[in-house]
């Protein structure tokens, strides 16, 4: 998966691998947790990719909100404008789940 992280970056050297090695493993454990699994299926590798490509770039080159030029005004988002990573990608997650197998009992 690193391998084509690094190529939707258009990363060639090896300089970012640690810092891309772990954003991947956050958003793998936030996609094993969401989905409630052990594994990532490889039918959900692409979606891991993306997800991290779009982690990266919105952390290391934050996202501008609004630009002023007069008096010179920029405002960046914060990461809940930017949008909840898993939010962004939960109509593709949900496909993966594994029910936990609890039942919330209402009294």
């Amino acid at each position: 998966m690193l391998t084509k992280i690094k190529t939707l970056l258009n990363i060639a050297d090896s300089s970012q691998d640690e810092l891309l090695s772990l954003y991947l493993d956050i958003v793998k454990q936030k996609v094993l947790n969401y989905c409630n699994r052990e594994d990532i299926p490889s039918e959900l590798e692409l979606i891991v990719v993306e997800m991290t490509v779009k982690q990266f770039k919105s952390k290391g080159g934050r996202i501008v909100q609004s630009v002023k030029r007069g008096d010179t005004q920029t405002n960046y988002a914060s990461d809940s404008e930017s949008g909840d990573l898993l939010t962004n990608y939960q109509a593709q997650l949900d496909k993966f789940k594994i029910s936990s197998g609890k039942r919330v009992r209402f009294i």
